[in-house]
């Protein structure tokens, strides 16, 4: 934090138009304003991430994240540790254009129209909840444990105060699949996959 018009519904176009009242506000929101809701990644490492994208009056967005951490390598149950930064994140638009995209690491590199973006971070530190959770130090690792009697406890790992940053990418909506895309050269590549809620 993670996170193009595939698709343009035809408010989008009428605001992307501007007509005779449209703000230029009004108009670079509407490129963005189709991300907003409430993405997931797939279960990996024991972990749910949900961002949750909100559509602001300026045309940029802001992102709430939170890490869900199971038991269970499926991510079935409750979770015992739920993540969260102390602050969210804002994805402000640059343009819309044409450029070379690799979705998967194996596939094709093909022309594909995308949103180029920037996404900041300020400097936010972890927050994290749950029932009988303990503070721990993990193989030199700060970490939030759970303590079982009969197997060995579960951990998430602390990574304490991370610093402010900025990156330039792209969003690609595929579907229900919303696609990071990150620069590499001359190509944008998948940062992550998120999914619909």
């Amino acid at each position: 934090m993670k996170k193009t018009l595939a698709v343009l519904t035809s408010s989008t176009l009428l605001a992307a138009c501007g007509g005779g009242s449209s703000t230029p506000s009004e108009q670079a929101a509407a490129p963005l304003a189709v991300y907003a809701g409430s993405w997931q990644t797939p279960c990996q490492d024991k972990a749910i991430e949900t961002m949750t994208i909100t559509s602001k009056a300026d045309g940029s967005l802001e992102i709430a994240d939170k890490i869900e951490h199971f038991e269970t390598a499926n991510c079935s149950g409750t979770p015992f540790a739920t993540q969260s930064p102390s602050a969210t994140s804002t994805v402000s638009y640059g343009s819309t254009a044409e450029v070379q995209v690799q979705l998967n690491p194996a596939g094709a590199t093909n022309t594909t129209s995308i949103d180029k973006i920037t996404l900041r971070s300020p400097v936010y530190t972890n927050v994290f909840t749950g029932k009988d959770l303990i503070y721990s130090v993990e193989l030199g690792n700060p970490a939030w444990c759970v303590t079982h009697p009969d197997k060995p406890r579960s951990c998430a790992i602390d990574a304490g105060q991370e610093p402010a940053s900025t990156q330039t990418g792209g969003l690609y909506l595929q579907g229900d699949k919303l696609y990071l895309l990150l620069p590499d050269a001359a190509v944008y590549k998948t940062n992550f996959v998120l999914t619909r809620k």
